[in-house]
């Protein structure tokens, strides 16, 4: 016997694709979306499942065949404030278990609901940035161009709305800010890139510069490897502080300050053991 990559259940070693779930590992799709959707629906029983299975394989979904959350609406018949509120949770999840002992979802999310401010939804962050630009680290060299508009947000035309949209202040450059809330892919950097063209094309003068940030809580190795050729475009990730303030840093800050905020959480006890089996 295997176990499904996507949903982690017991399949046959010959089989071709999952039949609990439908997923074909060796070509990384679904032989029958319809099966996927039935076990997503079975997950929701809470006679049979706890509610954070479901949490987990939104998130598989993601990772395995890197969706953004439009994707998993469509693919699961959900709504996108389901996934959205799937995905909040579970990240507060992942720093809280005892959330886990909480009978139903709706009942741990109104638990967490008091520590996940300022960014429950892409929509807080970026009103939270919009807000409090004069205190981010782009605000030395950059300012919202866009002051008129919704929160920042900026109408491109038929390449859609650009999350936030800077200009540099002593130089003719441009800055288009691409914002999710979680987890950021490759996918995001062709988004990105579809804003800048747009920008260089209707904003820009001749000799401008136009240059993207694209900030998240978290990402995948791929983005990593597409920025290697794309040195116009910067990965930021934003953490929260206290007095639900949040830092904006490079990936590798962002690996530093999450280890010290885990070892800031272990006992004396523990860093000691920790120490010994790293002496050996």
């Amino acid at each position: 016997m295997k176990y499904c990559e996507l949903c982690n259940n017991e399949t046959l070693e010959e089989a071709t694709f999952c039949k609990i779930c439908g997923f074909n590992s060796k070509a990384n799709t679904f032989e029958n979306p319809d099966r996927l959707r039935l076990y997503y629906k079975s997950l929701c029983s809470k006679d049979h499942y706890h509610w954070s299975k479901r949490l987990y394989l939104i998130e598989r979904i993601m990772e395995l065949l890197r969706y953004e959350q439009c994707d998993v609406v469509k693919l699961l018949s959900i709504s996108k404030s389901n996934v959205s509120q799937c995905l909040t949770l579970l990240s507060h999840l992942k720093e809280n278990h005892e959330l886990e002992d909480f009978e139903s979802m709706t009942s741990a999310f109104n638990a967490a609901k008091g520590t996940l401010k300022p960014v429950d939804y892409e929509k807080d962050l970026q009103k939270y940035i919009y807000r409090e630009w004069e205190n981010t680290v782009f605000a030395e060299e950059w300012y919202i161009y866009n002051k008129n508009h919704l929160f920042g947000k900026f109408k491109a035309g038929e390449a859609g709305e650009i999350d936030l949209l800077a200009h540099h202040r002593r130089k003719n450059k441009w800055l288009i800010i691409e914002l999710k809330r979680e987890k950021s892919s490759d996918r995001t950097v062709g988004q990105t890139l579809r804003y800048m063209g747009w920008v260089k094309d209707n904003l820009a003068e001749q000799d401008d510069e136009v240059n993207g940030i694209i900030i998240s809580r978290t990402y995948d190795k791929n983005i990593e490897l597409s920025l290697k050729c794309i040195p116009s475009i910067k990965l930021y990730i934003y953490n929260r502080l206290d007095h639900n303030l949040l830092q904006f840093i490079p990936p590798e800050e962002a690996e530093i300050f999450e280890a010290k905020q885990l070892l800031s959480r272990l006992s004396s006890e523990q860093i000691e053991s920790l120490k010994k089996r790293f002496s050996r």
